[in-house]
């Protein structure tokens, strides 16, 4: 049942780079920092600020099988154990930031496994990637890879009707339908885009025109404003879901333009690579530092919320660069220790 065919020829190939998949990464970030952070004008892009997450997952997947087109439970397990270390890493940045803001620290184990967004609400995107790598991983070892596309109608449409649809099934809406790890889990959201990514991969014969994607684009694009503005509104109750039925249609097109957009390398691009994973998670730290800075230096609301977006982006793409050369410095000391320790018993 092994659905990964050799003779496919994907996209992506060996050491080639997709720059704009890379600046899409960034935009994607951004758009993300958006969906937390008010700014003027954010009830007007709410909506479309949505496909971040999906695209996101939809690019993981996309990237997860090797050059031939094949799962590997090597290469997923590869996958797995940087999403851990990711987990690891932030999680205890932000258990110290909450220690240093309240004086103590408490958080539920299970939550932070199960949930992931327990000490972070952004973090559950790493916990649900995890679950759904570790589920594919299970897949593609029983030999039942076909059963992942499956999955994507299966999952979307329990996001759905769990979510922003729920309304429609319950006059009231019981109280475990507003708890958001309903529609921000590996199986209704996490499992069906990495999926997605997969099929793209297997199916980029079809992906020629960016002509049609751009037109798909913008029907998408204008399903989701009529759905969310003249149907959504209609409904008894709040809709409490991330995903409406045009989410997901208008986070592929997106992704679909990137992967066959021809751009070549850029500065731009190069910020995707090195900044994007920083801005999604780091975010949210930047944010509360800089809130507590100007809510302690009296400055007036109105102004705290025009400059906190474009400061967290500053400040977390400058703690980003921190970073980068905090880790080239250790990987380059490590290195001497290790030429060091090779020369002595040589």
């Amino acid at each position: 049942m092994n659905l990964y065919l050799a003779e496919r020829k994907p996209l992506y190939e060996g050491t080639k780079t997709l720059p704009a998949v890379n600046t899409l990464k960034l935009l994607m970030a951004l758009m993300v920092v958006g969906i937390h952070l008010p700014f003027y004008g954010k009830s007007y892009v709410f909506d479309f600020l949505r496909i971040a997450v999906p695209v996101f997952f939809m690019i993981s997947g996309y990237f997860l099988p090797n050059n031939k087109g094949q799962l590997s439970s090597k290469r997923i397990l590869k996958a797995a154990k940087k999403i851990i270390m990711l987990i690891v890493v932030y999680n205890l940045v932000y258990l110290v930031w909450k220690f240093i803001r309240k004086g103590s620290i408490s958080f539920s184990p299970l939550v932070a496994i199960v949930d992931g967004g327990g000490i972070c609400e952004p973090l559950w995107y790493l916990t649900a990637y995890l679950w759904a790598l570790a589920c594919i991983y299970l897949f593609v070892k029983l030999k039942l890879d076909k059963l992942l596309f499956l999955l994507i109608p299966i999952g979307l449409a329990i996001n759905l009707l769990m979510g922003t649809y729920s309304s429609l099934l319950f006059d009231v809406q019981p109280v475990f339908i507003t708890t958001n790890w309903l529609n921000r889990n590996f199986f209704t959201v996490a499992l069906p885009c990495i999926a997605i990514g997969i099929a793209v991969r297997l199916s980029q014969n079809f992906l020629r025109s960016n002509k049609l994607t751009l037109i798909l684009i913008l029907i998408f694009g204008i399903g989701l404003l009529c759905e969310r503005y003249f149907i959504l509104n209609q409904m008894p109750g709040d809709a409490t879901g991330d995903i409406s039925i045009f989410t997901i249609p208008l986070s592929l097109t997106v992704f679909v333009l990137a992967i066959t957009n021809p751009k070549h390398e850029s500065t731009i691009s190069q910020w995707g690579v090195r900044h994007s994973t920083n801005i999604y998670l780091l975010h949210i730290l930047i944010y509360s530092i800089l809130g507590t800075a100007m809510l302690a230096l009296s400055l007036p609301e109105q102004y705290i919320g025009y400059c906190i977006f474009p400061a967290t982006i500053l400040f977390t793409i400058l703690v980003s660069n921190i970073g980068q050369r905090l880790k080239i410095i250790i990987l380059n000391q490590f290195n001497k220790f290790k030429a060091l320790k090779s020369a002595s018993k040589s």
